[in-house]
């Protein structure tokens, strides 16, 4: 797709670093009205996820949503957040890796 231009690589990765980081304040407190802040984040980011094939995180986030939308036990939440915050920050390591690996 970049014709494996590595500054377009590095631009559009540092732009989805960027983007995933700013999820984790969200899915760190996730309530009904910071919902939509979160429901928004993960729409604009689904390309992205599927480009650098994380897509299976879509259906995870929008697990967690649900789980706070019907106040579900707060473990629940609790685990399906802790969840999805480390698979934000082994993913976030990867894509600086990749950035690394740019030259």
């Amino acid at each position: 797709m970049t014709g494996k231009d590595p500054l377009l690589n590095r631009r559009i990765t540092s732009i989805f670093i960027n983007e995933l980081s700013n999820l984790t304040p969200l899915i760190d407190n996730p309530q009904v009205q910071t919902l939509p802040n979160l429901e928004f984040t993960i729409h604009k980011i689904r390309p992205s996820l599927v480009i650098f094939e994380m897509e299976a995180l879509y259906k995870e986030y929008e697990t967690l949503i649900d789980l706070v939308k019907n106040e579900a036990e707060i473990n629940l939440i609790n685990e399906k957040k802790q969840l999805l915050l480390d698979h934000i920050e082994e993913n976030l390591e990867r894509l600086k890796q990749f950035i690394n690996g740019l030259g």
